[in-house]
């Protein structure tokens, strides 16, 4: 079976991503990682969810009332996000590449990266990207699955899901830790805030850092 990667990987599971990405990951871990995002960002800023995939983390981030963009490069995963966020008027969808956006320098009060940092080929890029488009004192927070933190039977049962539900993970795909998206910021610029796990027992990297 060959192993694809890039956005392309993710276009024939937009339409079921959010009910086989809960199987793999579970509820309680979700419902932690939402509070987090929550309570670092207030309806004052303009935020840009870059690599939204489905939307869900935007979901989360438009009930605090900030403006929203929420940018990814795969049309099917886009089409999921505007479907969640059609009735919501803070909000807006587009197509973006994390390397190289659209987006003028010091745009936004947050860039928020879901799950992106351990799919891409080069995370230290889309790093520099949220740096550049930050405004000074900005935030820029990062969530990602990571097997670190968890137990070896959590890991193979995780494995076997992810597994018999997608295939083949995609060929960019990397296990990080707080370590690596600690050193992926400070080198970039960045004062990292706060670089922890969080999860019972399925687990995430969660970032906050902040431009100088």
């Amino acid at each position: 079976m060959k192993r694809s990667g890039g956005w392309e990987y993710w276009e024939d599971k937009a339409a079921n991503f959010d009910k086989w990405n809960e199987r793999i990951v579970g509820k309680e871990t979700e419902s932690q990682l939402n509070s987090w995002l929550q309570t670092k960002i207030s309806m004052d800023d303009s935020v840009l969810d870059l690599g939204c995939g489905t939307g869900r983390y935007s979901m989360i981030i438009a009930k605090t009332g900030a403006q929203l963009i929420s940018a990814d490069q795969s049309p099917a995963m886009l089409e999921e996000t505007r479907k969640k966020l059609s009735d919501l008027g803070n909000t807006c969808v587009q197509r973006e590449d994390c390397f190289d956006t659209s987006f003028m320098d010091s745009s936004f009060d947050v860039v928020f990266m879901g799950n992106l940092l351990h799919i891409v080929k080069s995370p230290e890029d889309a790093v520099r990207e949220a740096f550049r488009i930050l405004k000074p004192g900005g935030k820029f927070l990062a969530i990602d699955y990571t097997s670190m933190g968890m137990s070896g039977i959590a890991i193979l049962r995780m494995i076997f899901t992810i597994l018999t539900t997608w295939g083949l993970p995609s060929k960019d795909n990397r296990v990080l830790t707080p370590e690596d998206v600690s050193k992926m910021a400070t080198d970039e610029g960045f004062t990292v805030k706060q670089a922890e796990l969080m999860g019972p027992s399925t687990k995430a990297v969660c970032l906050h850092a902040e431009k100088n």
